[in-house]
């Protein structure tokens, strides 16, 4: 089945692609099992004589009632059959070990929350690294934001475990990467000239690339969606800009089970 052939204008749609490619993702895990026996970018981390894990984040901030799905994606923007392939197969091989999970599109700058149980909780436009990569630099985390050069501003692509833990001035951020200081927050407006909300409410992807690294999202997304799926913690998978999929998410082969 042609995935982006069906025109995803709700979640309903969206959710339903997905139920459909996992049914198909479980019959061949089932049939293969028979053959064989701060809210700025890249936020302050606080310095600790031990690095955060954040598989095990600790309390998060108050976490508000789940809603039904919210879809802030523009009706017309197509949505990327591997998006759709990479969520059967995590929860066909339970890859996100029965956690929450996001799917982030860096190309189409969209980001995909799902629940434990592969529900989706919301979809939406994301605003990522400025610069193209798919690695994050050497120390990156050590430095002062206006200090870190263009090339650098990238978002790592790859499988990662985030959760809540401790920033600077004594808040708590959603980390991604605790190692680079790459973490997912509301979109901020700290630097008016950046026009981020404007960014992020654009139907155009073309203009997301803005960060100093960090994902940004719209308040109502992070209140509604992120923090009470993340209140303890649950798994990221972004798609990369260059590097092979099969490299950046290992064990997924886009395509191999639908």
């Amino acid at each position: 089945m042609n995935w982006s052939s069906a025109i995803r204008t709700s979640s309903s749609r969206l959710a339903a692609s997905v139920a459909a490619i996992v049914i198909g993702w479980a019959a061949v895990a089932h049939a293969q099992a028979q053959e064989a026996p701060a809210t700025e970018d890249r936020v302050q981390r606080v310095a600790m004589d031990e690095p955060v894990d954040p598989a095990q984040p600790g309390e998060a901030p108050v976490a508000l009632a789940p809603i039904l799905p919210l879809d802030e994606l523009p009706a017309d923007q197509a949505i990327s059959d591997t998006v759709i392939d990479l969520a059967g197969w995590v929860i066909a091989n339970d890859d996100h070990q029965d956690r929450p999970f996001t799917i982030v599109d860096k190309q189409a700058a969209q980001i995909f929350v799902f629940g434990a149980d592969g529900k989706l909780m919301g979809a939406g436009p994301v605003l990522i690294g400025s610069a193209v990569g798919d690695h994050s630099a050497p120390g990156v985390a050590d430095r002062e934001l206006r200090d870190i050069p263009m090339e650098d501003r990238t978002t790592p692509a790859g499988r990662f475990v985030a959760g809540y833990g401790p920033a600077a001035g004594g808040e708590r951020a959603l980390w991604i990467e605790w190692e680079t200081a790459i973490s997912i927050h509301a979109v901020t407006t700290g630097v008016p000239a950046e026009e981020r909300p404007l960014r992020l409410a654009s139907p155009s992807p073309d203009d997301n690339r803005i960060s100093h690294g960090c994902l940004n999202v719209s308040q109502q997304f992070y209140d509604f969606v992120l923090s009470p799926a993340y209140a303890r913690g649950g798994m990221f998978y972004i798609l990369p800009d260059e590097m092979p999929i099969e490299e950046a998410i290992p064990g997924f082969s886009p395509n191999s089970g639908a």
